[in-house]
């Protein structure tokens, strides 16, 4: 059981639906159960997924499939995450075969994320990709700024080139490289929402912040990054020093944050399948090597994340630069502030303004978008929560597991054809993602 409660399992999503209405959205509605994300007219619509919360849980026992009844069972109603406490009356207590039994099912379905991750189900697929409005954007992708290792991003370069004409077809091949995800379509959810950032709001309000958290290249505010990072000198990937671990462990042991969190990462394996498994494969190599490294965050397939403490959370323009290139970046808004007026997501390269309301996911590729936030209003609070993974670590595993002088001084012929890969790894980057074309194939595998 203590290995179950460290676990915040994945969404099934058999039973989701898209059920948003844009007749439905009005000025003064603050629910968005059914609001779109909008860009001008209404050009994005973010859906959500409607779960039904029925079941029987033991003491101890988490709570996975959010809509799935036990037979027999009393109907009571309990949040994915949430702990069965001692005392508590659930079901018909039948007695011990059927706790035997729902453990057994749990152990089977650990072992199914262990080995696929968050695969979404076929269903899943035809009502989230399949309904999605799509935003085409006329965009060289192979011309974003790319190192040349391909592992990381650099300063963005102009050039006479930009101005050539070329068709969508072209630049992009309708790939798909960033999506609104928006929020679930459920009122459990917005909740989880608003008490994760009540929660980060009362447990950072004394803490004192060094100065380079509150003032940096991002922004003035206070911002922590806990978890794996590699690069700027670094010989191994290792945990990052972070004042506030204390802080920092019980925020990623918050059930309310980690169903946000959870919620990204079932949605990076839904839009991203190809990036999601390549994480997959790459950190799963790296762990088994240096199992040190696990990353605390139970089922994420980041490495790393930052908590925007705010209280003000408005980021100046930046790319993420050391982060993968073609890896997406999870961003998640909190806060008590009108979406409508500020807090929107900039992506300077797209020309596009995107709404951004507490509890929403973005993913975008970080490290090669220039992106920033609109300021709030007067009295207005706003925390962002992300989720990435730093390139670095890619190129030290495909080096096998050293640096690029290690490797040089250990195997030359090794290192030779590494330096040769570099010349491919933007175009394999960029191949890793899918079109919609692709997304709807994979409900028949």
């Amino acid at each position: 059981l203590s290995e179950a409660l460290e676990r915040a399992l994945a969404f099934d999503n058999d039973e989701t639906s898209f059920g948003v209405d844009n007749s439905a959205r009005t000025q003064g509605d603050s629910g968005l159960k059914t609001q779109p994300l909008t860009l001008d007219a209404d050009d994005i619509e973010a859906g959500g997924f409607g779960i039904e919360l029925c079941g029987e849980l033991e003491e101890g026992e988490v709570m996975e499939k959010p809509y799935e009844s036990v037979v027999g069972g009393t109907g009571v109603d309990m949040e994915e995450g949430e702990i069965f406490e001692h005392g508590s009356t659930v079901g018909n207590g039948k007695g011990n075969k059927a706790n035997r039994q729902r453990l057994h099912r749990q152990k089977q379905k650990t072992k199914q994320f262990d080995l696929y991750g968050h695969l979404p189900s076929a269903s899943a697929i035809q009502n989230h990709v399949g309904t999605a409005s799509q935003v085409l954007v006329d965009v060289d992708l192979p011309s974003l700024p790319f190192a040349r290792c391909g592992f990381q991003a650099v300063n963005e370069r102009t050039g006479n080139d930009q101005t050539a004409i070329r068709t969508l077809d072209e630049l992009t091949q309708g790939k798909v490289f960033g999506v609104v995800v928006g929020t679930l379509d459920d009122p459990t959810y917005h909740e989880s929402a608003r008490k994760a950032f009540e929660y980060l709001e009362e447990v950072s309000k004394d803490v004192q912040f060094e100065l380079k958290e509150t003032c940096h290249h991002r922004g003035d505010f206070t911002a922590v990054t806990y978890g794996v990072s590699y690069g700027q000198g670094s010989q191994l990937p290792h945990w990052l020093r972070c004042p506030h671990d204390e802080l920092m462990r019980k925020a990623f042991l918050n059930e309310h944050i980690k169903r946000l969190a959870t919620f990204a990462s079932y949605a990076f394996a839904m839009w991203a399948p190809n990036v999601y498994g390549y994480y997959r494969k790459q950190i799963s190599l790296l762990l088994s090597k240096m199992p040190s490294l696990k990353w605390t965050f139970y089922n994420m397939i980041w490495l790393c994340a930052t908590i925007n403490f705010g209280p003000h959370v408005c980021c100046l323009p930046h790319r993420d630069l050391l982060n993968l290139p073609f890896g997406w970046c999870s961003i998640i808004a909190l806060g008590d502030f009108d979406y409508r007026k500020g807090g929107h997501l900039v992506l300077h390269d797209l020309r596009m303004v995107i709404e951004f309301p507490p509890g929403c996911v973005i993913l975008i590729p970080s490290a090669l978008l220039n992106h920033a936030n609109t300021p709030l209003q007067a009295g207005e609070r706003r925390m962002s929560f992300t989720q990435f993974c730093a390139g670095g670590i890619f190129r030290f595993i495909e080096n096998g597991f050293c640096t690029e002088k290690q490797l040089k001084k250990d195997d030359k012929k090794m290192y030779e054809e590494m330096m040769r890969a570099k010349e491919g790894r933007r175009e394999m980057g960029i191949g890793l993602w899918s079109t919609l074309d692709e997304l709807l194939a994979l409900r028949s595998t």
